[in-house]
C-alpha cells in the first residue's frame, strides 16, 4: 500500500514535466486543455493550481453554467470560480 502511495505521488511530477514542455511548446494565444484519467486531486486540482501559479500566460477558460460534470474539489489552492471552471467525472 506505502509503495502504490509513492508511486501515485510520482505521477503528479510527471504531470508537471509533461506541462512545462507543452507551455513551451503553445503558440501564443493558444489553448492548452488539461485532461487526466484520474480522481487524483494531486493530478487534478492541485496541477490546474500549480499551473496558474507558475504560468503568468495560462488562465481557465470561463465554461457554461449548463457544462456537464462536477466542480473542482475544496480546499486545493484554488477559488470557487476556479473550481467552477474544472470539471471532475468521478465514477
Amino acid at each position: 500500500e506505502a509503495r502504490s502511495a509513492r508511486h501515485l505521488k510520482k505521477y503528479a511530477e510527471y504531470q508537471k514535466r509533461f506541462v512545462e514542455a507543452a507551455v513551451k511548446l503553445l503558440k501564443r494565444g493558444g489553448t492548452l486543455v488539461y485532461s487526466t484519467c484520474t480522481i487524483n486531486a494531486d493530478e487534478n486540482e492541485d496541477m490546474v493550481s500549480f499551473i496558474l501559479s507558475q504560468y503568468d500566460c495560462m488562465q481557465l477558460v470561463p465554461l457554461p453554467d449548463n457544462f456537464p460534470g462536477g466542480r473542482g474539489l475544496p480546499n486545493r489552492g484554488l477559488s470557487d470560480e476556479q473550481r467552477s471552471n474544472i470539471r471532475r467525472f468521478d465514477p
